[in-house]
């Protein structure tokens, strides 16, 4: 079975890919009734749930024992970019034609991720037949969702597709609920029969209630599971996720071609919460910290990428340079207070009583983070016969 493979950027059987990498199509996801990223976890191995920051803000997992920094998303690209830098929502896969699980060290081919892998992450495209697809789903927790799904060409140089979801969902905890809008315009446009262009967008706002979930005792799980132990009149926290990108590809003949890249991600994450600190001695009385985040990141990236063929007299090359510069801004502002004697903030884990300490917050921290980031890939696999290859590779 061939395959596009983001772990050398060109199509092969799979043997012929000298890495370790799961792939899941769009089938297998629909067959599974998969709708984030957390679903189509369980269906690889080597890769496990990770804290997912206050029930379900953000993706998180690791592989094979290594985790990501979850302040700046997980190890995850997007069509070949590394697009996840900053804050994230939750991935919606009404937009995702498949994903690609990259397992070891081919993550150094993109600079992004931890020792045990990455996610790539490919989007559906416009299609140049008219379709469409609306799906609705909903359970006995009170969790409904719809998503729209449509596609046409507009004429023989130009398609669009657009892709709508809706989630409006209630949990088996008390005063725990969230909601989530997901909005994605996409346009071809076949400049002529050797060039294309693509525009990508995502627009995702999520909003719910933190929660960091069951507390225990002396490590006991004790306490009814259904109690929520932070404050309802904190509200909701909310994430606003913008994305964009612009794709050029232009081939100069069967055995080469170019392809360029801009990526934009603008990402805001903004609320109160309550959250568990420490249990008191009595075995029922739980210390809370307060909390106000604004937190805010921006993302740009632009890649260009030349992929060739040469055949030798012993061996045929298939040879990648590419390079890429960017640029991260990351800023942390947050207030909170703990519990003191001062100033109380506590709860009965048995008998909540919520609304009695809403303290008033301090500055904690205000920080402004910016990366910089330059790169230059030179990567050649050398086929020497149908059952002997070498891949040499350097960023």
């Amino acid at each position: 079975m061939s395959q596009n493979s983001s772990a050398t950027k060109f199509t092969h059987d799979v043997l012929d890919v000298p890495f370790n990498r799961a792939y899941l199509s769009k089938q297998i996801m629909e067959q599974q009734d998969v709708q984030r990223i957390d679903d189509a976890l369980t269906l690889v191995s080597g890769v496990f749930h990770q804290n997912s920051f206050g029930g379900g803000f953000w993706d998180n997992y690791s592989f094979r024992g290594f985790s990501t920094d979850p302040n700046l998303g997980a190890a995850m690209i997007r069509n070949g970019l590394s697009v996840n830098r900053g804050i994230s929502a939750p991935k919606d896969v009404v937009n995702i034609e498949s994903l690609e699980f990259l397992k070891g060290p081919m993550a150094a081919l993109y600079g992004r991720g931890e020792t045990g892998g990455l996610l790539n992450l490919n989007s559906k495209k416009p299609q140049w037949e008219s379709e469409s697809e609306l799906n609705l789903r909903a359970n006995t927790q009170e969790q409904y969702r719809i998503s729209l799904e449509h596609t046409a060409p507009i004429n023989d140089e130009l398609a669009y597709r657009l892709a709508v979801a809706h989630e409006d969902n209630q949990s088996f905890r008390d005063h725990v609920s969230s909601e989530r809008w997901f909005f994605s315009p996409q346009l071809t446009w076949k400049i002529s029969d050797q060039t294309q262009l693509d525009f990508d967008s995502e627009f995702t706002e999520h909003k719910g209630t933190f929660d960091r979930g069951v507390s225990t005792v002396n490590h006991q799980f004790v306490m009814d599971p259904k109690t929520f132990t932070g404050e309802p009149d904190d509200g909701d926290l909310k994430i606003k996720d913008y994305f964009y990108q612009l794709r050029l590809s232009h081939e100069f003949n069967p055995d080469w071609k170019l392809n360029s890249a801009v990526s934009y991600k603008d990402a805001q994450m903004v609320g109160f919460a309550t959250e568990p600190r420490r249990m008191q001695a009595d075995g029922r009385t739980l210390e809370r910290q307060r909390r106000y985040r604004d937190y805010t990141s921006e993302d740009v990236l632009a890649q260009t990428e030349l992929l060739g063929k040469i055949d030798t007299s012993w061996a045929r090359h298939e040879i990648l340079l590419s390079t890429e510069l960017g640029q991260l801004d990351y800023k942390q502002n947050q207030l909170r207070r703990n519990h003191s004697t001062s100033s109380t903030n506590t709860i009965d884990i048995y008998q909540p009583e919520y609304g009695k300490y809403l303290p008033n917050l301090t500055p904690f921290t205000d920080t402004k983070e910016r990366q910089r980031y330059f790169a230059l890939n030179v990567q050649d696999q050398i086929f020497f016969n149908d059952q002997w290859s070498v891949l040499f590779g350097n960023r």
